[in-house]
């Protein structure tokens, strides 16, 4: 059973992606449209270079649903961003059980 698999037997992620998804789809599906341009597009409309405060941006290599690719070519244009790379046999959901690293990293900052 792969990662993803493990995550989305857990009955407690299931509860909380119901809720989010609802949430996310409570005004239409447009968002999600936006998203997937955004994942092809330039960001020519958006001066990332005028992004002054620290960007963690934490990711698995392979994580089929978010190419790498578009997280390299986005936080290469923000000045003060660091990537992470989740285990390299993690994939989408690898952040589910790595809550805690992130957040300790989010509390560092003072």
């Amino acid at each position: 059973m792969n990662i993803s698999s493990v995550v989305m037997s857990d009955p407690r992620w299931q509860e909380s992606f119901v809720v989010a998804t609802r949430e996310a789809l409570r005004q239409g599906a447009d968002g999600w449209a936006d998203e997937w341009l955004a994942i092809a597009g330039d960001w020519r409309d958006i001066d990332l270079a005028a992004v002054s405060t620290a960007v963690t941006w934490w990711h698995a290599a392979g994580d089929a649903n978010a190419p790498l690719s578009a997280a390299r070519r986005l936080i290469e244009r923000l000045p003060c961003a660091t990537l992470r790379l989740f285990g390299e046999h993690e994939g989408h959901l690898a952040a589910y059980h790595r809550e805690g690293e992130i957040l300790d990293e989010l509390l560092a900052r003072g």
